[in-house]
């Protein structure tokens, strides 16, 4: 109802190695299920060890099967995919992709796969030509991370989705290390709030309404809803 309030267009969920809580199915079928979203869609953001190196696994077959329900976000008819962590995808990798995709549904357009992780403008470039649609991170940091990334991305000449930073502070996760996360790293006080949070979403507005081209999917990854742990959140907490 938050969201939906605020005018935001769809959540981009985290999609995790493991089961329950953890990967975030309790999230993702909430919301598949709920009759409060109104218009409002979905994507997912893949952690590549979750597929455990299998690009033909059953995680990649039922990712697909989801990219196809009327409340998954489309680019252009494209259902929006973000694959995260280092290395880029591969061109055999996106080509399992599509074409598990395809066999799902023959007649529908190939996903618009979205490499979100921090590389540089030569890297970038190398690894245009695997089949992505376009660049991204997970999260800039800072809000000069995010003007750095868009910029980096723009030198380069590749598609990207610029990110809108809310906020990075890890100290809960150093106060209480988990284990996927033991040494807590990036750790800072940064957050917008307020006028500050507004102009910043202003001015990344406006780099895609200024860059058509470069910014084709006309959309921006905003980090984050409720990563309250790392301090990137929008959702209202006590």
């Amino acid at each position: 109802e938050y969201a939906k309030y605020a005018g935001i267009d769809y959540f981009a969920f985290d999609w995790y190695i493991g089961s329950g809580l953890y990967n975030g199915i309790y999230g993702r079928e909430l919301f598949k299920s709920s009759n409060k979203k109104g218009n409002m869609k979905m994507a997912y953001i893949l952690e590549s060890t979750s597929l455990g190196g299998d690009f033909n696994s059953q995680t990649l077959k039922d990712i697909c099967t989801d990219m196809g329900r009327d409340d998954y976000q489309k680019i252009n008819g494209s259902p929006l995919f973000f694959y995260m962590t280092y290395p880029p995808l591969t061109s055999s990798q996106v080509d399992v992709i599509n074409r598990t995709y395809s066999q799902i549904y023959p007649d529908k357009p190939l996903p618009y796969i979205v490499n979100a992780i921090q590389v540089g403008e030569q890297e970038a470039q190398m690894n245009n030509k695997t089949g992505i649609a376009a660049w991204s991170q997970y999260t800039g940091y800072s809000k000069e991370g995010d003007i750095n990334m868009r910029e980096r991305f723009k030198r380069a000449e590749v598609k990207l989705i610029p990110t809108l930073t809310v906020g990075w502070d890890t100290r809960p996760i150093a106060e209480q290390p988990c284990m996927w996360y033991q040494n807590a790293p990036y750790e800072t006080e940064y957050r917008l709030t307020g006028e500050a949070l507004k102009s910043h979403l202003t001015d990344t507005i406006n780099f895609v309404k200024a860059n058509p081209t470069t910014c084709e999917a006309n959309t921006i990854l905003c980090y984050a809803w409720n990563e309250n742990a790392e301090g990137g959140y929008i959702v209202p907490t006590l």
